[in-house]
């Protein structure tokens, strides 16, 4: 393709978005439109934008003498939608707040593209990609509703690019796979579901060109820090486990698997915490799922204490010893 064509092809491309801009807003209305989907969900989600906006908490109360605690939704949609509310007065304008949305969504358009251009290279097929997103009539509707699709959508593509950016190609630091986990950490203020960002840079880790995996275990410490930072209520309870911990990991260090080297203590100790974690996790989930579907369980609930005790202790071992400590840094007790 010459330069001139180029030229041209790009100023087509630009035309196109405007034109697919202009679709978007062409529908604001002042009215509030909800529908199955989003009657309850845009009701508190912009309770809790104005009333930050108003300086009056993180409240479903738009009436400055109630307060009423909400600790149902994280700020990942209020927070996006702040701006329109000091436009719109004494009384949400929905113009503003249809506005706000669309702009979201043309935004996971461009980050569509983006993507595309950096996974395929193939012009047709990126600008067919963007073009097919931004049409999609499930995606135009979500746009103008006060809710957390669109804005989670558009978390993940923007994640996408940036996990692409920072794993392709390159062999990736610690501290690369904590600052990206952070980042993508923030889209489970929209939702949990972006919780599954973590299985994204497995096709970068073990593609065939494999940044090195030792890192990759910072990246769920990232990812979950900011959603166990907002949900959790109970600091004591998570001060208390990180020194039961930190207890642990050192009798397990000095006595179980008796690691003879010095290096690297502060990632293992991190992989340890979470690892063990998910152990504990699943420990209490299988407790909890055989106590839920079996009488004999209910009725006798040592029994799932039993088993889920096994399954923890098999998680954690088998964790502690191939993921954590490592056999080639470990001397296993004789």
């Amino acid at each position: 393709m010459t330069a001139a064509s180029a030229k041209g092809w790009n100023l087509l491309r630009v035309l196109a978005f405007l034109a697919l801009a202009g679709f978007y807003f062409a529908v604001l209305n002042a009215r509030p439109d909800f529908s199955r989907f989003n009657a309850h969900d845009s009701e508190d989600y912009l309770a809790l934008s104005y009333s930050l906006v108003h300086g009056l908490g993180y409240t479903q109360s738009m009436d400055p003498g109630r307060y009423l605690p909400h600790v149902t939704w994280p700020p990942g949609v209020p927070v996006p939608m702040m701006p329109a509310m000091p436009l719109s007065g004494e009384r949400v304008d929905w113009c503003l707040v249809k506005g706000t949305m669309a702009l979201v969504g043309l935004l996971g358009v461009v980050l569509a593209w983006y993507l595309a251009r950096r996974v395929t290279g193939d012009p047709p097929t990126v600008d067919w990609a963007a073009l097919a997103l931004g049409l999609n009539p499930f995606y135009w509707d979500f746009s103008h509703q006060a809710m957390a699709e669109v804005p989670l959508t558009v978390w993940i593509l923007g994640s996408l690019c940036l996990i692409d950016r920072c794993w392709a190609r390159r062999a990736i630091s610690y501290r690369a796979v904590l600052g990206v986990g952070l980042i993508l950490g923030v889209g489970m203020m929209f939702k949990g579901h972006a919780g599954a960002l973590l299985l994204a840079p497995l096709a970068y880790l073990f593609g065939p060109a494999a940044a090195p995996w030792m890192p990759a275990p910072t990246g769920p410490v990232g990812v979950y820090t900011p959603s166990v930072s907002w949900w959790s209520s109970h600091w004591a309870r998570l001060s208390f486990y990180l020194l039961v911990a930190t207890t642990t990991w050192i009798l397990n260090r000095s006595f179980t698997f008796r690691v003879t080297g010095g290096g690297g203590k502060h990632w293992q100790w991190v992989r340890y915490v979470v690892l063990n974690a998910v152990g504990g996790g699943l420990n209490y989930g299988t407790y909890a799922l055989l106590v839920y579907r079996f009488p004999l369980v209910y009725a006798y609930p040592v029994l799932g204490v039993v088993a889920g005790s096994a399954v923890g202790l098999v998680v954690n071992y088998s964790a502690n010893e191939f993921l954590v400590f490592g056999r080639s840094r470990c001397e296993p007790v004789s």
